[in-house]
Protein backbone atom coordinates (compact mmCIF):
# COMPACT_ATOMS: atom_id res chain seq x y z
CA UNK A 1 0.00 0.00 0.00
CA UNK A 2 1.73 3.15 -1.50
CA UNK A 3 -1.16 5.50 -1.05
CA UNK A 4 -2.75 5.66 2.58
CA UNK A 5 -4.91 8.79 1.54
CA UNK A 6 -6.85 6.91 -1.17
CA UNK A 7 -8.90 5.53 2.47
CA UNK A 8 -11.86 6.98 3.59
CA UNK A 9 -12.13 9.48 6.34
CA UNK A 10 -14.59 10.98 8.68
CA UNK A 11 -16.32 13.78 8.51
CA UNK A 12 -15.14 16.26 11.35
CA UNK A 13 -17.35 15.21 14.50
CA UNK A 14 -15.30 16.78 16.76
CA UNK A 15 -16.67 20.43 16.09
CA UNK A 16 -16.54 23.00 18.84
CA UNK A 17 -15.87 19.76 21.71
CA UNK A 18 -12.54 19.49 20.59
CA UNK A 19 -11.24 16.93 22.23
CA UNK A 20 -14.27 15.23 24.58
CA UNK A 21 -14.78 11.92 23.11
CA UNK A 22 -17.91 11.85 24.27
CA UNK A 23 -19.44 14.64 23.14
CA UNK A 24 -18.19 13.90 19.54
CA UNK A 25 -19.50 10.55 19.72
CA UNK A 26 -22.86 11.93 20.91
CA UNK A 27 -22.31 13.64 17.00
CA UNK A 28 -21.74 10.76 15.75
CA UNK A 29 -24.98 8.94 16.98
CA UNK A 30 -27.19 11.68 16.70
CA UNK A 31 -25.86 11.38 12.95
CA UNK A 32 -26.55 8.29 12.39
CA UNK A 33 -30.20 8.29 14.69
CA UNK A 34 -31.66 10.11 11.82
CA UNK A 35 -30.16 7.59 8.91
CA UNK A 36 -31.51 3.96 8.17
CA UNK A 37 -29.08 2.01 9.94
CA UNK A 38 -30.21 -0.20 13.44
CA UNK A 39 -27.82 -2.00 16.19
CA UNK A 40 -25.98 -1.21 19.02
CA UNK A 41 -22.29 -0.23 19.44
CA UNK A 42 -19.69 0.42 21.82
CA UNK A 43 -15.96 1.82 21.64
CA UNK A 44 -13.48 0.28 23.83
CA UNK A 45 -11.35 3.89 24.33
CA UNK A 46 -7.75 3.06 25.31
CA UNK A 47 -5.75 5.92 27.30
CA UNK A 48 -2.66 5.35 29.04
CA UNK A 49 -3.98 4.79 32.10
CA UNK A 50 -7.34 4.11 31.82
CA UNK A 51 -10.07 2.60 29.61
CA UNK A 52 -13.09 4.06 28.75
CA UNK A 53 -16.59 1.75 27.38
CA UNK A 54 -19.03 3.46 25.66
CA UNK A 55 -22.59 2.43 24.24
CA UNK A 56 -25.05 3.76 21.83
CA UNK A 57 -28.31 2.32 20.56
CA UNK A 58 -28.02 3.42 16.82
CA UNK A 59 -31.63 4.77 17.15
CA UNK A 60 -31.46 6.80 19.90
CA UNK A 61 -29.01 10.35 19.38
CA UNK A 62 -26.38 9.56 22.84
CA UNK A 63 -24.02 7.74 23.86
CA UNK A 64 -23.80 6.06 27.18
CA UNK A 65 -20.39 5.31 29.49
CA UNK A 66 -20.91 1.90 30.57
CA UNK A 67 -19.54 -0.62 32.44
CA UNK A 68 -17.28 -3.85 31.47
CA UNK A 69 -20.11 -5.86 33.08
CA UNK A 70 -22.71 -4.50 30.95
CA UNK A 71 -20.25 -5.15 28.03
CA UNK A 72 -20.05 -8.94 28.57
CA UNK A 73 -23.96 -9.18 30.17
CA UNK A 74 -25.49 -7.49 26.80
CA UNK A 75 -22.90 -7.59 23.53
CA UNK A 76 -23.63 -5.25 21.09
CA UNK A 77 -23.46 -5.56 17.46
CA UNK A 78 -19.77 -3.83 16.35
CA UNK A 79 -17.39 -3.00 19.48
CA UNK A 80 -14.38 -0.75 18.20
CA UNK A 81 -11.30 -1.12 20.05
CA UNK A 82 -9.30 2.08 19.93
CA UNK A 83 -6.56 4.21 20.90
CA UNK A 84 -7.75 7.68 22.72
CA UNK A 85 -5.80 9.56 20.50
CA UNK A 86 -6.16 7.33 17.40
CA UNK A 87 -10.33 8.33 17.99
CA UNK A 88 -9.60 12.04 18.24
CA UNK A 89 -7.79 12.02 14.77
CA UNK A 90 -10.52 9.54 13.15
CA UNK A 91 -13.38 11.69 14.84
CA UNK A 92 -11.72 15.45 13.56
CA UNK A 93 -11.33 13.86 9.83
CA UNK A 94 -7.37 13.70 10.46
CA UNK A 95 -7.13 10.05 10.88
CA UNK A 96 -8.82 7.43 7.92
CA UNK A 97 -10.32 4.07 10.54
CA UNK A 98 -8.54 1.97 7.83
CA UNK A 99 -5.28 3.44 8.13
CA UNK A 100 -5.96 3.37 11.92
CA UNK A 101 -6.84 -0.33 11.54
CA UNK A 102 -3.53 -0.98 9.45
CA UNK A 103 -1.13 0.36 12.14
CA UNK A 104 -2.89 -1.19 14.91
CA UNK A 105 -4.35 1.62 16.40
CA UNK A 106 -7.89 -0.07 16.18
CA UNK A 107 -9.60 -2.75 16.05
CA UNK A 108 -13.57 -4.22 15.99
CA UNK A 109 -15.28 -7.37 16.24
CA UNK A 110 -19.08 -7.93 15.43
CA UNK A 111 -20.94 -7.75 12.76
CA UNK A 112 -18.77 -6.36 9.82
CA UNK A 113 -21.07 -5.08 7.72
CA UNK A 114 -22.85 -2.94 10.29
CA UNK A 115 -19.29 -1.84 10.56
CA UNK A 116 -18.76 -1.00 6.73
CA UNK A 117 -22.00 0.32 6.88
CA UNK A 118 -21.44 3.09 9.88
CA UNK A 119 -18.12 4.33 8.33
CA UNK A 120 -19.60 5.04 4.87
CA UNK A 121 -22.53 6.61 6.51
CA UNK A 122 -20.12 9.06 8.51
CA UNK A 123 -17.45 9.20 5.57
CA UNK A 124 -16.60 12.60 3.89
CA UNK A 125 -16.31 11.27 0.83
CA UNK A 126 -17.93 8.52 -1.40
CA UNK A 127 -15.52 8.35 -3.88
CA UNK A 128 -12.80 6.67 -1.64
CA UNK A 129 -11.52 3.29 -0.47
CA UNK A 130 -13.39 1.81 1.81
CA UNK A 131 -11.63 -1.46 2.42
CA UNK A 132 -8.25 -2.34 2.48
CA UNK A 133 -8.14 -5.27 0.17
CA UNK A 134 -10.06 -3.00 -3.02
CA UNK A 135 -8.01 -1.07 -5.29
CA UNK A 136 -8.57 2.67 -5.76
CA UNK A 137 -10.91 3.34 -8.75
CA UNK A 138 -8.96 4.28 -12.01
CA UNK A 139 -10.49 7.84 -13.00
Amino acid sequence: MSNVSQFAKLRDFCGESGADIKSSLDQVTSHLARGPLSGKVAWVVCGAEERRLLHADLNQPKTNDISEETLAAEPPDFVVYVQNDALLEILRGELSPIVALLRGRLRYVGDEKLGVAIFRELASSHDAVFEPCRQPRKR
